[in-house]
């Protein structure tokens, strides 16, 4: 009885970490993924990103993706491909960032008053989603 429950919380485990360690399908070739460490161990000098940068572009060519911890990562070096990629407004939006939403007056009801505004509240800097972009746009007709 003893042995079957140590069986299937070996199983479990294996099945997780194989979870954990898969990268998505359309995701750029890069170093291998480690449950909580990413690909941070497979690094040629953690420390030094711009190292790092190079060898990875040595390696897997332009487009390179790793993971730090949980996040995933892409490294771009390429001009041509960063001067199209950010002519999109899916790459050049900002994403939420929680601390500073939750500093913000009316952050907990904001989506219940004005779920047309998302992102609304969070000012010039932190703003994202449609707002972001019409904030950016605004500033670059206005401030030239």
């Amino acid at each position: 009885m003893a042995g079957s429950f140590y069986v299937a919380i070996i199983v479990i485990f294996v099945v997780w970490l194989w979870k954990k360690t898969r990268k998505p399908d359309n995701f750029p070739p890069g170093p291998p993924k480690a449950p909580v460490v990413g690909s941070v161990p497979f690094l040629k000098d953690p420390k030094n990103q711009l190292v790092s940068s190079i060898a990875l572009c040595k390696e897997y060519g332009p487009i390179a993706g790793f993971y730090l911890g949980d996040k995933a990562v892409v490294n771009l070096a390429d001009l041509k491909i960063i001067k199209e990629l950010f002519k999109l407004d899916v790459v050049s939006a900002r994403p939420p960032v929680t601390p500073f939403q939750r500093a913000t007056l009316g952050w907990e009801n904001l989506w219940q008053l004005h779920p047309d505004q998302h992102g609304r509240r969070c000012g010039v800097i932190f703003s994202h989603g449609p707002y972001n972009k019409e904030i950016r746009r605004f500033l670059l007709r206005n401030l030239r």
